[in-house]
């Protein structure tokens, strides 16, 4: 493959502490492209597995990469471009990345062990600890021209750096070129919110500055909404208070239900895949819920975590004694469990069982979540943005966890909270203040007022 075609997406490379990040984010603002941090896409798993000082197996990197490689072919299949800061140390790694195409090019950020070392030993917030570096560069097979491949020094500035990628790919965007604008905030027709941690305070509780702000949004023909990992009946005390009218996605947007918690669009967990998962489950000794559009299913009304789900959904589940009436209904099962390790393990052995049948993932060390595959809360914003009619840009979306990024990527605005991880703000277009500090209402008002509201 010879790569002359013009790419739709760079792919920044190079062991951790390289400047991978800082390098990709600073290409995006020249060239005007979208950016994103290949971390982003890793699961839970992954990142708590790297925070505490274990490597991933490959094994552990197939899952990410082909969610990389997902997003790049959703992206250059719509024409739009971006730029992301990814390891991709293996030739294999980088033939799942490429998937065979011409249009995508790798950035290789090369520098001496010592450099990288003195970095990673200043980096804060970050999950890969300076220890691990020496397996990076045990792993590392460095990229072949045929790789589509533009190998820079990191001895040099990040302005130089740019420079030297830009002026390699002929691409407009030199010193001599215009710079892209930084644009305000678009004209705001829908916000999607998420809930915990965003909509209320750390003891669940709606303010009267929230709810007042969504109540102006309403006035000012501004559609709001909201997605959660909640299921539908812990989202359902909002909608009276919030006088919601369209419809709301619980389980991540796995599921979409209107006001009066009636489906809308409903996903499942294959009935074979949630049998199997109680079954693995009961194997690890976890207690076993199981949840439908409306209802909250368990067997063990003792359980340690009974008591706190009830206090976070503000509603009591349904005590059964045989699931098997509702496996073909499920629409999330969670495995709880006070045995940390033990979840973990499980969560390998649940992961290798259900494939791509099913997603299985921890929300929580003691919650160990099942859901359908291929739908999250960026697919909710898509729903909601198709039913009113309107284009995702004019969609601002508000979170402050990992699983909002998907709604941050196609939302043409983005705002993380205060209290968001720094790789979740990294990635919105706006932060605003902390839970605690009615951060969501700010970013309400502020929209309103850019808006002309206000």
């Amino acid at each position: 493959m010879a790569g002359t075609e013009a790419p739709c997406a760079l792919i920044v490379m190079g062991v951790s502490g390289s400047g991978k990040s800082t390098v990709a984010e600073a290409l995006g603002e020249r060239l005007g492209w979208r950016f994103e941090d290949g971390d982003s896409f890793h699961p839970a798993s992954n990142v708590e597995k790297m925070r505490a000082g274990h490597p991933l197996t490959d094994e552990d990197r197939w899952p990410w990469l082909n969610a990389i490689a997902d997003e790049i072919a959703r992206v250059c299949d719509k024409g739009e471009h971006v730029i992301i800061a990814c390891s991709a140390l293996k030739h294999s790694y980088r033939d799942v990345l490429l998937r065979g195409r011409d249009d995508v090019r790798f950035v290789f950020l090369t520098g001496t062990r010592e450099l990288i070392a003195e970095r990673l030993a200043h980096r804060k917030g970050h999950f890969m600890p300076p220890g691990l570096l020496t397996s990076q560069f045990n792993t590392l097979e460095p990229p072949e021209a045929s790789e589509h491949v533009i190998t820079v020094s990191i001895d040099e500035t990040v302005e130089a750096i740019v420079d030297g990628v830009v002026r390699q790919l002929k691409l407009s965007g030199d010193k001599t070129a215009a710079k892209p604008k930084v644009l305000p905030m678009t004209q705001i027709s829908l916000v999607v919110s998420d809930v915990d941690g965003t909509l209320l305070t750390k003891d669940k509780t709606l303010t009267e500055r929230a709810r007042s702000a969504v109540q102006r949004l309403h006035q000012a023909g501004i559609g709001f909404t909201i997605t959660s990992s909640r299921p539908a009946i812990g989202m359902r005390f909002l909608i009276e208070p919030l006088a919601l009218w369209l419809p709301v996605g619980p389980f991540n947007g796995s599921s979409i239900v209107d006001p009066e918690m009636k489906p809308v669009e409903q996903h499942l967990i294959p009935p074979s895949a949630a049998e199997r998962s109680l079954q693995i489950l009961r194997e690890f000794g976890a207690d076993i819920w199981l949840f439908t559009t409306d209802k909250w299913l368990i067997d063990k009304p003792e359980g340690s975590y009974v008591a706190h789900e009830q206090r976070t959904i503000r509603a009591d589940p349904t005590i059964v004694t045989d699931f098997s009436p509702y496996l073909a209904s499920a629409c999330k099962i969670v495995g709880a469990s006070a045995d940390a390790a033990g979840l973990e393990r499980c969560e390998k052995v649940m992961q290798q069982a259900l494939g791509g049948a099913a997603t299985a993932v921890r929300s929580q060390t003691y919650y160990l979540d099942i859901t359908p595959p291929g739908f999250d809360k960026g697919t909710f914003v898509q729903a909601m943005a198709k039913r009113l009619g309107i284009s995702t840009n004019a969609v601002a979306t508000i979170g402050d966890m990992q699983n909002d990024l998907a709604m941050f990527r196609v939302s043409g605005t983005s705002i993380a909270m205060g209290n968001a991880a720094d790789n979740v703000k990294d990635q919105a277009t706006h932060v605003t203040a902390t839970n605690e500090q009615d951060g969501f209402a700010e970013a309400m008002e502020m929209i309103l007022k850019r808006n002309g509201s206000g």
